[in-house]
């Protein structure tokens, strides 16, 4: 009993700092992998109501993710697709089976596997197939529609200059912007994303900024 309470009065500070570090430990490794989930995002191309490219061809999904591995899952009311891939230098990249031109919309999932037993997931929701443009030219491809409703001049000019043009609509009849804006309400499927200007750029840029820079 005495050398039971001397080993206890001796050693029971040391056991209960060794407790203190271990939980202390515990906590850190915690938000460390809390940390490290955190990285795992889809490059800035992928957002909610997004349009992928439609069959033949295999619409590509990448991102940013800690070391291990990223499974993707297409679904609507069921599951469509599964695919995994490695995170390779701190990213990662899946091509899905090729899907046909649809308006029902899917979701897309991305869940993060890291060491042990951390998992993260992240949900793109609203996701068409179909024809994905990129375009770019001069700088005034930046204006919006709204521009010619501030400047009359402006629209008069556009309106003699394309009112017979065959590009200028589905008619080949100039629309005006008021008529385009009011219009644009029975395209809901026409989906359209702006990605801003960067300059000066010394290398290729991995991905732009969650601003559009």
């Amino acid at each position: 009993m005495c050398i039971r309470d001397s080993i206890n009065a001796e050693y029971g500070g040391l056991l209960s700092g060794a407790m203190v570090q271990s939980r202390t430990v515990m906590v850190l490794m915690i938000q460390l992998a809390m940390a490290r989930a955190a990285d795992f995002r889809f490059a800035q191309a992928y957002h909610d109501h997004m349009v992928l490219q439609r069959a033949p061809q295999s619409a590509s999904i990448w991102g940013f993710a800690p070391p291990g591995r990223v499974n993707v899952t297409l679904a609507s009311d069921h599951v469509v697709a599964t695919v995994t891939a490695p995170v390779v230098q701190g990213k990662w990249r899946v091509s899905l089976p090729p899907q046909e031109a649809s308006i029902a919309a899917v979701e897309l999932t991305a869940t993060w596997s890291g060491a042990g037993s951390s998992t993260r997931d992240i949900v793109i929701t609203d996701v068409l197939f179909g024809d994905v443009w990129v375009c770019s030219g001069q700088s005034n491809m930046a204006f919006s529609m709204g521009v010619p409703l501030v400047d009359p001049a402006a629209e008069a000019t556009l309106q003699r200059a394309y009112q017979h043009d065959p590009g200028a609509s589905m008619s080949g009849q100039y629309v005006n912007a008021s008529s385009a804006i009011a219009a644009a309400g029975n395209y809901p499927n026409v989906r359209l994303m702006v990605v801003g200007n960067k300059h000066d750029c010394p290398q290729p840029l991995e991905d732009w900024s969650a601003n559009g820079t």
